[in-house]
């Protein structure tokens, strides 16, 4: 493999770690983990690997009310860029993420392209997950807005899609 193909599987390793630390909410681990893979990740130009690691210190931080340091991590990850793009399994959840911490942020105007984004990326893989995401970004720019009837809406078409998602479960 190499130095590379070993650096490679660190920065993955850790950013998988820095994940799952920040969905226990454990700050400490997830920072420690998601820093040395963002570090290794930038260095070798292994962008999939960065996605994940700037992921989990972007929820991390909207999980702890630090709703500017969530978008300085995720937004970086939904702008455009030539020839660089979310992986397709990692969009919804990136999308959504930057979606709710710029609402939580306030700033609507960036949001709106990224909810419009996340839409277009559900309807396209018509996958129901991502779909209901997409609806309850929805339901978050209209609530702001102050449109709480349609905001209401968008949360049934949430539900609905999350309904299809778990439809045959045996829970």
């Amino acid at each position: 493999l190499g130095q590379a193909g070993l650096t490679i599987g660190e920065a993955w390793g850790a950013a998988t770690s820095a994940v799952v630390e920040a969905h226990l909410g454990n700050e400490e681990d997830a920072v420690r983990a998601g820093e040395h893979a963002s570090r290794l990740a930038r260095a070798d130009g292994f962008h999939l690997c960065l996605v994940r690691s700037e992921f989990a210190l972007g929820l991390l931080r909207l999980s702890l009310g630090d709703v500017n340091a969530a978008v300085d991590h995720l937004l970086p990850l939904v702008e455009t860029e030539e020839g660089v793009s979310l992986w397709p399994a990692h969009a919804a959840r990136t999308l959504s993420t930057a979606v709710e911490a710029l609402v939580a942020a306030g700033d609507a105007e960036r949001a709106q392209p990224v909810v419009d984004r996340l839409e277009e990326h559900a309807r396209a893989i018509g996958v129901p997950s991502a779909e209901a995401a997409a609806a309850r970004c929805r339901a978050l720019m209209l609530a702001q807005d102050g449109d709480v009837n349609a905001a209401r809406d968008s949360i049934e078409t949430a539900l609905d899609a999350t309904n299809c998602c778990c439809a045959g479960s045996t829970s």
